[in-house]
């Protein structure tokens, strides 16, 4: 690590980066924009976690600038810039046309950087402040991950950025950096053997489910999550409002719409509704133990050899209701009324019909879909009254973890778990993430433990609540019935069945002994985990067999769409799911 470490940094940025005056774009910031602008427009959009793919860049606002550590004229000690931009892009904007995509970048400054950052580098800048500097990925600098675990070692201020840490949390010092190979919808970065650092590239302003759900749990003594250590959030400088420019670095020649240039303070990231006090949360520190592993692996691994995992789905269930529990006894809960129950309803009905517009391998069950969804209606209307908590969000078998005895979690303590992430990658993808069916990549697999002892002593603890990337913050942190993340760990089995097939992509359900013996698996599993919930929660999902139908539509519906448009030879698993769902009410529960 570096001598200047983040303790020797100042508070305030250098003069040429500076956030203190309102700067418009011919300003200060406004030069350090252009002279990015080319560099992130083609950088961007090859970035994972960018949600902007498909279309193109207008330009940049700059929402937030903090030099964490100021380059040097040594050759030897490199810099590190944060910045949170927001891209302009057409049809990703808000009613009042404010661009919705708020993105954290950590810049790596270097005259002439090592060769095996290479891979890193961004760009180098023709003029501005950044002029004679190479500009890299600073999350792949050893050296400046560093700085990132000291800050949150040291909690403090730091122009925008404001470093949080659990009271009575330790954090070892010295930690080596290893940021993770796995192709993430965020960025993790593991230090030494003992933490896990988890930064949100797409961030807004609102506390972050990732952070807010385990840290509420907890500090109730929840043993199914793991405890953040510590976090870092920002504060943006209203004045930096002002401070936009086109993608090829040039500032607007003719008056900008009010949205461009706003004339009010920002609140939030700019977009209407965000009050100004509000944080952006920027990362979760957690304890990490590598001898865990996650869910999808251990389905898969008792697949293909033949196992059953009633056992595992099971206790996954209970585990489940557990932190729904939790959740609701930790955080407010609300019944859902006849206008939010409406609403829920047309809202998966709308989105049945945009799928349907675009993959027409939906439409000939269409009707048969609706009706499920009507149902819901119904059953919200003539059923007890739906109540609705924080729920995880995003739930599936790549969002758990099983730990055996010895490494169970322990709110705040050296055994807690958050290992998935060096397992896969993260992000929305239906089942288990960006990409059900890749291999593993633990330090240390399942293997390593005598036969069976995983799925017998497996003990299980959440991860990831996030929730779905792809959705607004204020959205994932609104109170949702139990059943959605019911629905998702069921989706989850028969995606992990369906492993079985994929492998012979040319067969048949009717009559082919592979699809047979997924189909059972399937059921098993989907029974077990439903028999867990019910047993530890006191209430049984299938006893609302309609409203765990609509859900598991909606859930579906999703699933085609992505598959669609990511991975077209997956699109029969969910397909499958459809016409099963589009039956009659005895064929969807079987």
């Amino acid at each position: 690590m570096s001598d200047r470490t983040p303790s020797g940094a100042t508070t305030e940025t250098s003069t040429a980066l500076r956030a203190d005056p309102p700067a418009p774009p011919t300003g200060p910031h406004g030069a350090l924009l252009r002279s990015l602008a080319p560099l992130l427009a083609e950088w961007l959009p090859r970035q994972r976690w960018f949600a902007g793919k498909g279309h193109p860049i207008l330009g940049f606002h700059l929402v937030s600038v903090t030099e964490l550590l100021p380059p040097s004229s040594s050759a030897h000690a490199p810099g590190l810039l944060h910045l949170l931009v927001r891209a302009r892009q057409p049809q990703l904007v808000t009613e009042d046309g404010a661009p919705t995509d708020c993105y954290q970048l950590l810049l790596g400054l270097h005259p002439a950087p090592p060769s095996h950052l290479a891979p890193a580098v961004i760009g180098r800048p023709r003029s501005g402040p950044l002029r004679g500097l190479t500009v890299y990925e600073g999350l792949q600098d050893a050296r400046l991950s560093s700085v990132l675990l000291e800050r949150l070692r040291a909690p403090g201020t730091v122009g925008d950025l404001r470093f949080v840490r659990e009271p009575g949390s330790a954090i070892g010092s010295g930690l080596r950096p290893r940021p993770l190979a796995a192709d993430q919808s965020n960025s993790s970065v593991v230090f030494g053997t003992s933490h896990i650092l988890k930064l949100f590239r797409r961030v807004g302003p609102g506390l972050n489910p990732d952070l807010e759900l385990p840290l509420a749990l907890a500090r109730t003594g929840s043993r199914r999550v793991p405890a953040p250590t510590a976090w870092c959030e920002a504060r943006p400088t209203p004045a930096l409002a002002p401070t936009g420019t086109d993608a090829s670095g040039s500032a607007p020649d003719v008056p900008a719409p009010p949205h461009s240039v706003p004339t009010r303070p920002l609140t939030g990231h700019g977009a209407p509704g965000g009050r100004p006090s509000e944080a952006f949360t920027l990362g979760v520190l957690q304890p990490f133990v590598p001898r865990a592993v996650d869910g999808w692996r251990l389905a898969l691994d008792a697949l293909h050899s033949g196992e059953g995992f009633e056992t595992a789905a099971h206790a996954l269930g209970r585990a489940t209701a557990e932190v729904h529990a939790g959740l609701a006894a930790a955080l407010p809960t609300t019944e859902l009324g006849p206008e939010q129950r409406e609403r829920l309803a047309s809202d998966m009905a709308r989105r049945l019909a945009s799928a349907c517009e675009v993959v027409p391998e939906l439409r000939p069950h269409q009707a048969g879909l609706t009706r499920a969804l009507a149902a819901l209606t119904c059953d919200i209307e003539a059923g007890p009254a739906l109540r609705a908590q924080r729920i995880h969000g995003d739930l599936h078998l790549g969002q758990v973890l099983c730990s055996w005895a010895g490494d169970a979690v322990t709110p705040g303590g050296p055994d807690s778990v958050d290992a998935a992430l060096t397992a896969r990658p993260e992000g929305s993808a239906p089942g288990r993430g960006a990409a059900y069916g890749a291999p593993s990549t633990r330090d240390a697999s399942p293997a390593a433990a005598p036969p069976g002892r995983w799925r017998e002593g497996c003990r299980w603890s959440l991860i990831d609540f996030e929730g779905e990337p792809a959705r607004p913050l204020s959205e994932r942190r609104e109170p949702q019935p139990v059943v959605r993340d019911i629905a998702g760990m069921l989706r989850s089995f028969d995606y992990a069945a369906a492993t079985l097939t994929q492998a012979s992509p040319g067969s048949t359900p009717d009559g082919d002994p592979a699809h047979a013996r997924a189909r059972r698996w399937a059921a098993a599993s989907r029974e077990a985990y439903c028999a867990g919930y019910a047993e530890a929660a006191g209430v049984d999902p299938r006893d609302s067999a309609a409203l765990l139908r609509a859900f598991e539509t909606d859930k579906a519906v999703y699933e085609v769409l992505y598959e669609a448009r990511h991975r077209p030879s997956w699109l029969p698993i969910p397909l499958s799911a459809i016409r099963r769902l589009a039956g009659s009410p005895s064929d969807a529960n079987g």
